[in-house]
């Protein structure tokens, strides 16, 4: 698990290895990598994760103002390398308190997902939260009652 130079808010969802969100609210149900980040970057101008990704992984983002396709591809390529797979899922998630707190998150909205023991943060935005990638599928957590 890679935790040097993450947000405090980061390493605690990598250790307890559970997030939250409000779906109500943020739930595209889109978890394709490429596709994600692709709209952050290009359509919603999110530079965070080129600069997460070039602070963790040493992704270069030198051509981000010039061509973001580029660095996309870069960021594409190296997390399609290091999972030995092109099957990539990504989920916004932060800690239950943060969900209250920014994404108007009640008991009756948020939902937990297992964060999978192989998953990298690939956007931090501390309390904001962070967006984590795997080759697996996110899964919810269900609480039994």
């Amino acid at each position: 698990m890679i935790t040097r130079g993450l947000s405090k808010e980061s390493i605690e969802l990598l250790e307890t290895g559970i997030g939250y969100r409000n779906d109500l609210l943020y739930g595209s149900g889109i978890e394709d990598f490429e596709a994600v980040i692709s709209h952050e970057i290009l359509e919603l101008g999110n530079r965070d994760i080129p600069l997460t990704c070039n602070k963790l992984y040493s992704i270069s983002t030198s051509l981000m103002d010039i061509i973001p396709k580029k660095v996309i591809r870069r960021i594409v390529d190296y997390m399609r390398t290091h999972y030995k797979t092109s099957s990539l899922y990504v989920k916004w998630l932060c800690t239950k308190c943060n969900v209250i707190e920014y994404y108007e998150g009640c008991d009756e909205n948020i939902v937990a997902y297992k964060i999978p023991s192989n998953a990298l943060v690939i956007s931090d935005l501390g309390r904001e939260g962070a967006l984590f990638i795997s080759d697996h599928k996110w899964k919810i957590v269900t609480s039994k009652k």
